[in-house]
C-alpha cells in the first residue's frame, strides 16, 4: 500500500504538467468562477457587505495576443443613494453578463475590458431607508437593465494538462447610476478553467505541454 500511495504522489509531482495560457486562434477556455464583491462608497460613506456569487466565463481566443471573453454571472448587487443627506440603501439579485477582450501580457498575467449589461431578477430588498414611512428616491436596484463596464486584471498559477486555476481582481463601473447614487462595486474572482477545444492548426508548445 505504501509503494502504491509513494508511486501515485510521485507520478503526481513528476508528471510534466502544461504551460499557463497559450492564445491561439480558434482556442476555447470556459470556467466556472466564484465571484466575491462589495460596494464602492464613492459618493457618499455607507457600509456594504461581501457579497458571493457564482457563474460561467468563456474565452475564444482570436490571435496569439488574447481574444474574446463573454461571462455570466448571477449576484447580489448592493444599492446606494443620498439625497439631503438622507440615504437609502438596497440589494437587489441581477443577472450580471460581461462582453469584452482580454489581451495576455505573458502566459499567465492578462487583463480584459469589457461592456457589461445587468439584468434584475427580483424585488430588491430595503437595507436601510432615513426617509422614514415617506416619499424615497428609487435606486436602481429597480432598474430592468444597467449598462457599464468592467475592469480585469486576471492571474493564472496553476495548470495541469486541461485544467487551470485564476485569480482575477475586478471593477465594475455603472454609466446609468441616478444622482447622487453609488453602484460600482469591486472584488475578486476565483475559478476552475478547462481547455475545451484547440484550433486546427497544430502547436508544438501546446502539444508538448499536455494538451
Amino acid at each position: 500500500m505504501k509503494k502504491v500511495s509513494l508511486f501515485f504522489i510521485l507520478s503526481v509531482f513528476t508528471s510534466r504538467p502544461a504551460l499557463a495560457h497559450q492564445p491561439r486562434e480558434g482556442d476555447i477556455h470556459a470556467s466556472a468562477v466564484s465571484y466575491f464583491h462589495r460596494a464602492d462608497p464613492r459618493d457618499h460613506e455607507f457600509t456594504s457587505p461581501w457579497f458571493g456569487a457564482g457563474g460561467l466565463m468563456v474565452e475564444g481566443d482570436i490571435d496569439h495576443n488574447g481574444g474574446l471573453e463573454i461571462a455570466a454571472i448571477f449576484m447580489r448587487q448592493y444599492y446606494s443613494i443620498q439625497q439631503n443627506g438622507l440615504v437609502v440603501d438596497e440589494v437587489g439579485k441581477r443577472m450580471y453578463i460581461t462582453i469584452g477582450y482580454r489581451h495576455w501580457f505573458t502566459s499567465r498575467l492578462s487583463s480584459a475590458v469589457s461592456f457589461f449589461s445587468s439584468y434584475s431578477m427580483g424585488d430588491p430588498r430595503v437595507v436601510r431607508n432615513d426617509f422614514g414611512t415617506g416619499p424615497r428616491p428609487a435606486t436602481s436596484a429597480k432598474d430592468a437593465t444597467d449598462y457599464g463596464f468592467d475592469f480585469s486584471v486576471q492571474y493564472e498559477p496553476v495548470r495541469y494538462k486541461r485544467f487551470s486555476l485564476i485569480a482575477d481582481a475586478r471593477y465594475s463601473l455603472s454609466v446609468t447610476t441616478k444622482p447622487g447614487e453609488s453602484a460600482n462595486f469591486y472584488g475578486f474572482l476565483v475559478g476552475l478553467k478547462y481547455f475545451v477545444q484547440s484550433s486546427s492548426k497544430p502547436n508544438p508548445i501546446a502539444i508538448n505541454s499536455g494538451y
